[in-house]
């Protein structure tokens, strides 16, 4: 982000300068870098932002709640200072994280065939996988007993499990 925007940059290098002068190992916490956020991406002269936050839900329940409040406000304030500023999370489906007023787009209804072409590359590389490699490939692997877990790593996992209980077998 610093080097990305100047601006952001010049706010912040004056604040680890003054900090490191009384620290000796200049710590940020939570607070800091929230007050940071709001002053460089919530004020009418923000540079326009897109920021990405990966595996949400690798958080406990209390720290999403807080870091949805958090972003809730930061993007309510940039809106209103007429700031653009896009937030976009990424998580798992569960637990289930949703921000309301918010759009939504759940991946796997758009990415079936990577799901299948991923599979399929990793299959070819375990040598006792025959079952899978027949042309009825797509339908073996939808009939996966998934249960709610139906990403890439799921059915990989569920994959090789299959593919090691057919080398077993074989021997």
């Amino acid at each position: 982000m610093l080097q990305q925007d100047l601006r952001a940059l010049s706010y912040f290098i004056p604040k680890y300068l003054q900090r490191q002068e009384t620290e000796r190992l200049v710590e940020w916490h939570e607070e800091d870098l929230q007050r940071f956020l709001f002053q460089i991406y919530a004020s009418e002269d923000s540079k326009p932002a897109f920021v990405f936050i990966n595996a949400l839900d690798e958080c406990d329940e209390d720290e999403v709640s807080q870091i949805v409040h958090f972003l809730r406000g930061l993007t309510t304030k940039a809106w209103s200072a007429g700031a653009q500023l896009n937030v976009g999370l990424s998580s798992r489906h569960y637990p289930h994280i949703s921000i309301p007023k918010c759009p939504e787009v759940v991946v796997e209804h758009h990415n079936e065939q990577d799901i299948l072409e991923y599979i399929r590359t990793e299959a070819q590389q375990i040598d006792t996988i025959s079952t899978l490699q027949d042309k009825n490939f797509p339908e073996v692997v939808r009939r996966l007993p998934l249960g709610s877990a139906r990403g890439v790593h799921a059915q990989e996992v569920r994959v090789r499990e299959i593919a090691q209980m057919d080398g077993e077998e074989a021997r």
